[in-house]
């Protein structure tokens, strides 16, 4: 049989402080992650779009009007098919982030903080590797 510990009033100020810094750290480390997300993937839709559209351009005059017509369709087809994945993407990354912000609004104590955002990333491990999200990779590669 355990008995409840009273806490005087300075480790309830700790255990506060201590709450406050950790969901701060918490709230740092996924802003800076997803900063460096989204910059990285416009970098590469910029750059890749734009060297794709580039070379077409510069070909265009040397390839037939049916395929010149064919690059162009397949090039939109690629563009939209990014795009809805991006969308999925980003609902899906928003979904995650509306949890994590619970935490962050939240006080809990910092060993329940903790806690929930080891359940939160064990819930979202397995939505990344489930089998749709393993299926929406496979069709966007």
């Amino acid at each position: 049989m355990t008995f409840p510990t009273l806490l005087s009033e300075s480790e309830k100020e700790a255990a506060a402080l201590n709450a406050k810094l950790v969901t701060e750290m918490m709230l740092e480390i996924q802003s800076a992650a997803f900063g460096h997300t989204t910059a990285y993937t416009a970098v590469i839709v910029f750059g890749g779009y734009a060297g794709i559209f580039t070379i077409w351009s510069n070909t265009k005059d040397h390839l037939s009007h049916t395929l010149a017509n064919w690059v162009g369709l397949l090039l939109g087809v690629s563009i939209f098919c990014f795009v809805l994945f991006e969308v999925f993407k980003m609902l899906a990354i928003a979904r995650e982030m509306m949890k994590f912000r619970v935490l962050i609004v939240n006080e809990y104590p910092p060993a329940v903080l903790l806690a929930k955002r080891a359940a939160l990333a064990k819930e979202s491990n397995i939505f990344f590797q489930g089998s749709s999200f393993r299926f929406g990779m496979r069709s966007w590669l």
